[in-house]
C-alpha cells in the first residue's frame, strides 16, 4: 500500500478491514466533509455566527488530518505514534472547542475570562493526561489532576457561569447550551476513557531469579540429575552430516521448530514450514505416537 501522507512510517501493511483502521478512515473522511461544509457555507450564516462556524471548520480539519496519521500509524503497528498523534490533535482542537464555547455564549454576554478559564483547564487536563500515559508508574497521580480539570469544566458548563448565561439569554442560546452540556459530558468522556485504557493494562514482569545450573528428580533407589539447557540454537553451530545440504529457508524453519520443541511437553514432534507451526504432537510416551497425533 503506497503511503502518500505519512512517509515517516515506511511499512504500512496493516489490514484496512480491521475495525480500528476502518473507523479511523471513516472518521477522517467524515470530518474532512464537515470542514468542507463549514468553509464553503460560511457566508450563508448570520454575521455574528461566522467566526464560530470558521472555528468549527478548523477543529474538524485538524482532527481529519490527525486521524489520517493515526490510521496509518495503527496500520503500521506504531502504537506509540498513535498516542502522540492523539494528544497533538487534542492539544490543538480542545482549546479551539473552548473558544467555540465562548463564541456561542458571547452573544449572551460572556467575557474572555470564561474562555481563558476553559482553555487553561483543558490544557491542564491534556498535559497531565499525556504525562500519565507516558509515565505509567505515576499514572494515578497524573490522572487525578487531569480528571479534576475535566470535572471542573463539566461543572462550569452544566451548573456554573455558562449555565447562568444560557438561562438569562434563553432561546437559541439556551438550546445550544443543552447540546453543549451533553457534548462535554458524553463527547469529552473519550478523554478519561482513553486515559484509563492507556494506563490500566496489566503488565506481567518476570522477576529476575538466579536458577541453579542443574535440576534433580528422585526415582526408585536413586536420583536423576539434569543440567539446565542454556544453549540457544543458531545457524552457526549447526553441522550438516548428510550429503544433501539444507537451504537457508529450511535452516530457518529448523531453528523455529527447535524453539517450539523446547517449550512443549516431551515427547513432542513439531511440523513447521515458512516459520509457521503447521502441526504438533505433544506429551506422548513415544515419538511415533507424537508424530501420529501431529499428522
Amino acid at each position: 500500500m503506497t503511503n502518500l501522507f505519512l512517509p515517516l512510517i515506511a511499512d504500512v501493511t496493516g489490514n484496512v478491514n480491521d475495525p480500528v483502521n476502518f473507523t479511523f478512515f471513516i472518521g477522517c473522511m467524515a470530518m474532512m466533509a464537515a470542514s468542507a461544509f463549514f468553509f464553503l457555507s460560511l457566508n450563508q450564516f448570520d454575521k455574528k455566527w461566522r467566526t464560530s462556524v470558521l472555528v468549527s471548520g478548523l477543529i474538524t480539519f485538524i482532527a481529519a488530518v490527525h486521524y489520517w496519521y493515526m490510521r496509518d500509524a495503527a496500520m503500521a503497528g506504531a502504537v506509540d505514534n498513535v498516542t502522540a498523534f492523539r494528544y497533538v490533535d487534542w492539544i490543538l482542537t480542545v482549546p479551539l472547542m473552548c473558544v467555540e464555547f465562548y463564541l456561542i455564549f458571547k452573544v449572551a454576554g460572556a467575557t474572555q475570562k470564561l474562555m481563558w478559564q476553559l482553555i487553561g483547564l483543558s490544557t491542564v487536563m491534556l498535559v497531565f493526561g499525556y504525562l500519565g500515559e507516558t509515565n505509567p508508574d505515576s499514572a494515578v497521580a497524573y490522572g487525578t489532576f487531569s480528571g479534576i480539570a475535566y470535572f471542573i469544566i463539566a461543572y462550569m458548563i452544566w451548573l456554573g457561569p455558562a449555565k447562568k448565561l444560557a438561562v438569562d439569554a434563553g432561546g437559541d442560546v439556551l438550546q445550544a447550551h443543552k447540546y453543549l452540556c451533553w457534548f462535554v459530558l458524553v463527547g469529552w468522556a473519550i478523554y478519561p476513557l482513553g486515559y484509563m485504557d492507556g494506563t490500566t493494562r496489566i503488565l506481567m514482569v518476570q522477576k529476575l531469579t538466579e536458577l541453579p545450573p542443574s535440576s534433580v528428580r528422585s526415582c526408585l533407589n536413586g536420583y536423576l540429575v539434569q543440567d539446565k539447557d542454556e544453549i540457544t540454537d543458531s545457524a552457526e553451530i549447526l553441522e550438516t552430516v548428510t550429503e544433501l545440504e539444507p537451504t537457508a529457508d529450511e535452516i530457518e524453519d529448523l531453528l523455529f521448530a527447535s524453539k517450539l520443541c523446547k517449550h512443549t511437553k516431551s515427547n513432542t514432534i513439531v511440523l513447521a514450514k515458512g516459520k509457521q507451526l503447521c502441526a504438533s504432537g505433544t506429551g506422548q510416551t513415544s515419538r511415533v505416537d507424537a508424530l501420529n497425533q501431529a499428522i
